[in-house]
């Protein structure tokens, strides 16, 4: 690559601007996203943890008095709980006793949905066991419009990072720009009759200084 093929340094400090915020802005967004999951998470094991106590004891009283039409009862009124995608009430032998299944939330076992287990317990002796599974479909919806509003927001961040860059990098980059034009005039009419204007105290300041300098030397040598 020639020099003239080379980014100009306004470009490269442009794309710096634009690398960094990308970069804080993409770490942001995943740590959000790590934060929504484990907060859905754990609201959804709370949840999941109150319905199989109660549901629980009432199961086992079923079960200890001999009644599985109650637990079938029990389970059904899990269809107001819209998280809870299925429940299962067995008998100590492992047999199902009572089942209940959202029919719109079809069951797939790799889905992640949370499942929790609990032991009907009455007075010592284990009657069975009671399982609710829980659908994460709600979890994955709001992963997606957090991801559409991420994108948006990035975009509009990345349009505003851009124009802000492009305006501060002229600050940098214009007093390099004449710095360079007067050298190449100097270079192609070998003329040292002009100087270059210090616009900045910082580190492109003392280059001009540092220019003007030699130019002072060049003028008294001719």
């Amino acid at each position: 690559m020639s020099f003239q093929d080379q980014p100009s340094l306004r470009r490269k400090l442009i794309q710096m601007v634009m690398l960094s915020v990308g970069l804080a802005l993409a770490l942001a967004l995943a740590a959000f996203a790590v934060l929504e999951v484990r907060t859905y998470r754990t609201e959804a094991r709370q949840e999941l943890e109150v319905l199989t106590q109660v549901i629980g004891d009432c199961a086992a009283a079923s079960v200890a008095a001999g009644t599985p039409e109650d637990a079938t009862r029990l389970v059904s009124s899990l269809e107001a709980q819209k998280r809870v995608a299925e429940a299962v009430i067995l008998d100590s032998a492992g047999r199902t006793i009572a089942r209940f299944q959202r029919r719109d939330i079809p069951y797939q076992a790799e889905d992640g949905a949370l499942t929790l287990t609990r032991n009907l317990m009455r007075d010592g002796k284990n009657l069975g066991a009671i399982t609710l599974r829980m659908d994460t479909r709600e979890l994955r919806t709001r992963m997606l419009w957090m991801l559409a509003a991420g994108l948006l927001l990035a975009t509009a961040i990345a349009f505003a990072t851009w124009s802000l860059a492009a305006r501060l990098s002229r600050m940098v980059t214009e007093p390099i720009t004449h710095l360079t034009e007067t050298a190449r005039r100097i270079a192609t009419r070998q003329s040292v009759d002009r100087c270059v204007v210090r616009e900045s105290k910082d580190e492109v300041g003392v280059l001009v200084d540092a220019f003007n300098a030699m130019l002072a030397q060049l003028w008294e040598r001719q």
